[in-house]
C-alpha cells in the first residue's frame, strides 16, 4: 500500500494534535465573535469575560498548530472562521445571503481547500 508523504504526517500522533488544536482555535475564534456580537457594546461583563477567555485560549492552541502546520496553511484555515461566522449569521440570525456574500464565502472555503492540498506538516522546532 502506497501512502502519500501527506497521508504519512497527518497520521502521526503530534501532527494529530496540531490539526485538533488549529480547528479548536478557529471555533473559538467564532465563539469569541458572537460573544463580542451579544455583548452589546460591552455592557453584559459575562460575555465580554467569555471573549477574552476564547481569545486567549485559541491565541495557545493557534501556537500549538503552528508547531507543525505550515503558516500559509494554518492562517488560510483561520478564514474558514470568518466564513463559519457568515454561515451562522446567514443561517441562524437572519442576515440576507446576497450574491457577493455568496461569492465571497465560495472563494474562503476554495482558498482554504486549495491550500490544504498542499503538504502542511513540517518538523517540530526545539
Amino acid at each position: 500500500m502506497n501512502t502519500s508523504a501527506l497521508d504519512r504526517t497527518i497520521a502521526e500522533p503530534r501532527a494529530l494534535v496540531s490539526w485538533a488544536a488549529l480547528y479548536g482555535a478557529i471555533a473559538l475564534d467564532v465563539v469569541q465573535v458572537f460573544a463580542l456580537v451579544y455583548s452589546d457594546g460591552f455592557t453584559r461583563p459575562l460575555l465580554i469575560a467569555a471573549a477574552l477567555v476564547a481569545f486567549i485560549v485559541e491565541l495557545l492552541l493557534l501556537a500549538v498548530a503552528l508547531r507543525r502546520i505550515s503558516s500559509s496553511v494554518a492562517y488560510g484555515l483561520f478564514g474558514l472562521s470568518t466564513a463559519s461566522v457568515a454561515a451562522v449569521s446567514i443561517g441562524w440570525l437572519g442576515e440576507p445571503l446576497t450574491p457577493v456574500k455568496a461569492i465571497a464565502l465560495l472563494a474562503v472555503v476554495t482558498g482554504a481547500v486549495l491550500l490544504n492540498t498542499e503538504p502542511t506538516t513540517r518538523k517540530a522546532r526545539r
